[in-house]
Order: structure tokens, then sequence, then C-alpha cells
């Protein structure tokens, strides 16, 4: 669905996934994408005329950023690709065979967050270094950043914060709860 103002919606097809589910969408360098079963995932550069693409994964994609000029998606047990034009996809490891629920991008650090408190972050979306949240096993359902803190919440009603990404980052549930040191 697409819309002008946030209240009128107007319903579309995508190429490959009309009637499958799509978990994911990003948008970045004038590309929207939306990506979901199997790997399935389409660009836009309106919202409305939708190409399918090949992501170079074959699982189902659950999480999907743009940031630093990359497109990165991830999903189902940890599979992850990456592409500058979110055209060509290569596939990328993850270090994880956690599933991957969500991505985020924030002062050159991309942070992913899934399964079984699984958190990891990186500065190039290729290399990725775990993380371990003090916040037990939860499942990070839900990660964001903007121009301040990241913030995730957990399946349990937890939620972690840190300050600024561009900086040596502490995620916390409260300023004096250290939950994970980011780079």
């Amino acid at each position: 669905m697409t819309s002008p103002n946030g209240i009128t919606w107007t319903t579309r097809s995508a190429s490959s996934l009309s009637g499958d589910e799509i978990y994911a969408t990003a948008y970045g360098d004038g590309l929207y994408l939306i990506a979901g079963n199997i790997g399935e995932l389409d660009t836009s550069p309106d919202g409305t005329t939708w190409t399918s693409r090949t992501s170079a994964v074959s699982s189902n994609i659950r999480a999907a950023t743009y940031g630093g000029g990359i497109f990165v998606v991830a999903g189902n047990s940890g599979v992850m690709s990456t592409s500058p034009d979110g055209i060509t996809w290569t596939a990328r490891t993850s270090g994880t065979s956690q599933t991957i629920l969500c991505l985020a991008y924030a002062g050159g650090i991309y942070v992913a967050g899934g399964d079984s408190g699984y958190l990891a972050t990186s500065t190039d979306a290729i290399s990725w270094t775990s993380r371990t949240p003090n916040t037990g096993s939860s499942d990070i359902r839900s990660l964001t950043a903007g121009s301040g803190p990241f913030v995730f919440a957990a399946a349990d009603g937890k939620v972690a914060t840190s300050p600024a990404a561009a900086q040596s980052a502490v995620l916390a549930i409260t300023p004096k709860t250290p939950v994970v040191t980011l780079p």
C-alpha cells in the first residue's frame, strides 16, 4: 500500500510477492524495497511499479535497512545479503544461525537483532561482531535508530537504548544498567 499523507492508502501489487507474506521494508537512495518468503524481494522507484530481484538468499527475509550506501536484508537461520544499489545482491555471513528479526543503521553503525537475544554490530555490513545484551535470551523483535540513540524492544517487554551511534555507545535499559557496548 502507498499513501501520500499517511491517511489515505492505495493497495498496490508487487511483482513476485503478491500473495506472499512481506516481512521487511526499507528505503534508500531513491529506491523502496520489500522482502519476504524464501528470499524474495522487490524494488520500486515510486512505490507503485515493482521489479523482482534476486536476493542471494533462499530463506525468509525478516529485516531490511539502508544506510552508508548499502541495502542490507537478513532473516531465518541468520541469512544475510547486501547490495549497493538494491539490484545486485551478495550473500554475506552474519555469524549466527539465529533468525535475524530487525536491522537498523545510524552514525556509521549497522545493528542486527533477533531470536534468543541475538545482537550484533558492523561498520561495513560485511563483518559482524556479536554483542551480549544484558536482557537475557529475550528475542529482540524491533530495532530503530535516528539522530539520537538506537532503541530495541524485546519479546518480554524489555526496552533498551544506546547513546548516539557514532560514538562509543552503551545500550542500557536504564542509564545505570549496561546492556552491551557498541564499537
